[in-house]
């Protein structure tokens, strides 16, 4: 094991790497994923024991990406300033601390509290990973590593849906989420023994140096061809896999709620796998010639094509259309990796959290929204009407196609 505090002294291989780099930071990620997906099967205990509505329960789940982007521009400064080994475990450690608000909270306002903390927590889990990749890998490698790094993420979306629902049978949800910050806590601790520091060529600079460079960021009207279209595709299956999901199979596919968690291992399955997909795809094509932005907007495109699919979906589709987009969502990920190669590496951390600060806080607009949006249909019997759901998603669609509309119409004009 290579000791954490002091910078490696001499080159690492592949498989060393694969050990002290990428699995400390796969292990947090997977389970910040699990949490930020277990409300999807945990819905029914919450909305009982709370007397949640739609909007309620909406808003509760996507405290968890409103508190994860308000951090993420600080959190690009710390990566910059401090390196991801560091930050990431600290966050951690507010994360477990969040998970044991949450299993405990007595009232709605603390559930939003701890869910908050969570959010907050685990904000620098990918954003680190990424960082770190940057400072030992080849660039030329960060597309299929960050489906790689998805594809685990997607590991933990599968630990939040037939496994979390077995779990249940036998465990109250209180009980499961104090287990689950207990990992969180052991995986900063394996972050801080195993991953080592890397001495950088140039330092981040001052703090005004940094906002300066953040600003020139969100200047560059080339971030905002990739960053928009990106944040929308991974919002909404971001919005749509971590929530509504579970009640869009229930309400429109009628299953029950074991074969709704079953449906959700497979559209989790799917993510990971778009993910890997994507990634690798975007590589291979760009070594034939194919410019990683032009595999990026024909993903994009794809991703509308599939929530289309999953608008008008009936009882007899649901359970296909899901994973299919989910799979093409993981595609928006393909953005991280052509923002980086924009900007220098001591600038890496501010330019991949500049993008996840739009696509989680439009992840919160779209998980909160689609609460709103049910709302207005009446309930029958705890169930949300289907023309509820396709309106909230006819509206995702919408934001979507502006998106890839803008960023066609610039690419085609310049």
């Amino acid at each position: 094991m290579i000791d954490g505090s002091r910078a490696s002294a001499k080159p690492l291989g592949m498989p060393e790497l694969a050990c002290v780099v990428f699995l400390p930071f796969a292990c947090a990620y997977l389970l910040s994923f699990l949490l930020r997906n277990v409300n999807s099967v945990v819905f029914p205990e919450l909305v009982r024991e709370f007397a949640l509505g739609p909007g309620a329960l909406g808003f509760l789940t996507s405290a968890y990406f409103l508190a994860f982007a308000s951090f993420q521009i600080p959190l690009g400064l710390l990566l910059d300033r401090y390196g991801p080994r560091r930050v990431n475990a600290a966050l951690l450690v507010v994360a477990a601390a969040g998970t044991l608000v949450f299993a405990t909270a007595a009232s709605f306002p603390t559930l939003v509290v701890g869910r908050a903390l969570m959010g907050l927590g685990f904000a620098g889990c990918l954003m680190s990973s990424m960082t770190a990749f940057i400072l030992w890998y080849p660039r030329s490698r960060m597309a299929s590593l960050s489906g790689i790094m998805v594809a685990v993420g997607a590991c933990g979306a599968l630990a939040a849906t037939k496994p979390v629902e077995i779990a249940l049978r036998s465990l109250s949800w209180r009980t499961l989420f104090i287990a689950l910050a207990v990992g969180v806590i052991a995986s900063a601790a394996l972050i801080m023994a195993s991953v080592p520091e890397k001495r950088r060529a140039a330092n981040a600079g001052g703090l005004a140096q940094q906002l300066r460079g953040m600003r020139g960021i969100y200047a560059d009207f080339e971030f905002w061809r990739v960053g928009l279209p990106a944040a929308c595709v991974q919002a909404s299956g971001l919005a749509i896999l971590g929530l509504w999901a579970g009640p869009w199979l229930r309400d429109v596919g009628g299953l029950d709620r074991p074969d709704i968690a079953q449906a959700l291992l497979f559209a989790a399955a799917a993510f990971g796998l778009g993910a890997l997909t994507f990634g690798m795809l975007s590589d291979r094509l760009a070594r034939r010639g194919v410019a990683p932005r032009t595999t990026f907007a024909a993903a994009c495109i794809l991703a509308g094509l599939a929530l289309l699919g999953l608008i008008v979906s009936g009882p007899r589709a649901a359970t296909h259309t899901l994973p299919l987009f989910v799979g093409c969502a993981a595609s928006g990920t393909l953005g991280f990796a052509l923002v980086t190669a924009r900007y220098p590496p001591e600038m890496a951390g501010r330019a991949l959290t500049a993008l996840n600060v739009l696509t989680m806080g439009t992840a919160f607009l779209y998980q909160a929204g689609m609460g709103a949006v049910l709302g207005f249909w009446p309930a029958a019997d705890g169930h949300y009407a289907p023309a509820g759901y396709q309106a909230a998603l006819g509206m995702l669609l919408a934001a979507l196609a502006l998106a890839i509309a803008v960023m066609l119409r610039r690419r085609k004009s310049g």
